[in-house]
This record gives structure tokens, sequence and C-alpha cells, in this order.
């Protein structure tokens, strides 16, 4: 069995080929306390975010930077409504950013993060968990057709616990959160895309429909 520290570091250095092209697709269901998919897709200075719940769209919402302009659109099923917001950022959102210091620390108290839509944030915060020695190698197991290695991480309420990392290119493929009395509550799935003209087309941003009526953005 690999340690942690070695899938870890080769999840990490398996994003530096791969980040310029990949579309970062995650899709996080929701058990509890009410059903719920989000669908995220990310590349470069592109997201998009599409949530659902019981089935019925939410909410939409789409960010692109172009140089300093950063265009956001966000379209609201529930009241039928929607915004759009053009601004200059300075150029500070059009380049994915390595995790801020000060995220967490090796000493922190809940020792918890929360999943972030930027893959190279996303890889960031897993290689500091590895080098505060909070990832654990706990067998290994098929997710959705990937031959994965388990990694835990052994704290109680720590969200998400478990993680599973492709064998084969040792990125996340699979993390989960349960609470206190071992319940499912959400379910994370990492893919890794080519940028194909179909995998591009999803990170356009949303169009309202028609009658919906555009109010100041928020």
């Amino acid at each position: 069995m690999r340690d942690a520290a070695y899938v870890a570091g080769h999840g990490t250095r398996a994003l530096t080929p791969v980040l310029p092209g990949v579309v970062f697709f995650m899709r996080s269901t929701i058990t509890r306390p009410g059903p719920g998919v989000r669908y995220i897709w990310a590349r470069g200075g592109q997201t998009r975010l599409d949530v659902f719940m019981s089935g019925r769209p939410v909410f939409d919402r789409g960010s692109t930077a172009t140089g300093a302009t950063v265009t956001n659109v966000l379209v609201d099923y529930q009241h039928r409504t929607w915004s759009r917001l053009t601004f200059n950022d300075g150029g500070q959102l059009s380049a994915p950013s390595a995790a801020p210091p000060g995220r967490f620390t090796c000493d922190s108290a809940n020792k918890a993060f929360g999943i972030v839509f930027n893959p190279i944030d996303l890889l960031a915060s897993l290689r500091a968990w590895e080098s505060c020695g909070w990832l654990r190698a706990d067998g290994t197991a098929t997710v959705d057709g990937v031959a994965a290695v388990r990694l835990v991480i052994p704290f109680r309420n720590s969200s998400p616990g478990t993680w599973w990392v492709s064998r084969a290119t040792y990125l996340p493929v699979r993390a989960t959160v349960v609470n206190q009395r071992g319940k499912l509550l959400v379910v994370y799935d990492f893919r890794w895309l080519p940028p194909t003209r179909a995998n591009l087309a999803k990170l356009a941003l949303p169009v309202p429909p028609r009658g919906f009526t555009r109010v100041a953005a928020g």
C-alpha cells in the first residue's frame, strides 16, 4: 500500500501537465436534510454552477474573466429573475490562484476545510492536509469504474472525511461527508475532462428563459 504522502504528493504533481487545458467538473449530491445536486464546471477564468433541489432547477450562476474584465450572470428559477454584472477586478480573478495562506494551520481546532471550485486550490488544500499528516491511506476500491486509493482523515467532524484518488493519476475521484452517526450527507464526484467543444460549452454563461425579469445584481 502506498502511504498518504506518496499518493497526495503525486496528486499535486499530476495536475501540472493537465491543468492548462482541463475542464474541471464536480457533482455534489446532497442527501440530508433534503435531496439536492450541484454541478460545477471550471477552467481558467470560467466557472459555471447549476443547482437543483428535488430534481428542479434552483439557480444557475456563471462567471467568465477576460483579462481584468469579469462578467457574472445569475438565473434564479424560484423567483423567475436574472441579473448580469460586469466589472473590472484588476486581473486578480483571471488566473487560478494557489491556496491562500492562513486558510488553515496544522494546529487548527476543527481540522476541516470546504470543497473549493478552483482545481489548483483544491489540490493545494489536499497537499496541505498531507503535509500536516492528516491523510491516511486505508485500502483501495473501484469508484465509478476507476481504480482508486481510499484516503481518510482520522479526526471527528472533519469535512470531508474520506477521499478516493485515482491510482493511475492520483487525482481526486470522490469525497464523502458523513454526520456523527455515520449517515451520508454529501458525495462529491470529480472529473477532469478534455477541452472538447461539448465540454467547453458547459462553461458558457447561463441564458435566462423567456419571461424572466432582469433585476439588479446583488
